[in-house]
């Protein structure tokens, strides 16, 4: 995710973007971030599957991950359909 913020940042001065677009590339930028977090939970969840502390504290902070990650969407949802237009 931080590798499409920087390249977003390079092509800035050449692009024509309007609010719209920036709009977009954070939607999908909050996306493809929350579902790296998800694989990478999933595959912590699946190590420790055997042990239930521990994989009851891989799902704890994979709910914290899901809430962030839905208001996060919401907000820029919120943004893009009152404020923008």
């Amino acid at each position: 995710m931080f590798l499409l913020f920087v390249l977003k940042g390079i092509f800035y001065p050449h692009i024509n973007t309007d609010v719209n677009e920036i709009l977009t590339f954070l939607k999908a930028s909050v996306l493809i971030g929350s579902f790296l977090f998800y694989a990478t939970y999933y595959i912590i969840y699946l190590k420790d599957k055997d042990n239930t502390e521990l994989a009851q504290k891989t799902l704890k902070y994979a709910r914290i991950n899901h809430f962030v990650a839905v208001v996060l969407i919401a907000a820029i949802l919120y943004y893009e359909y009152t404020v923008a237009l």
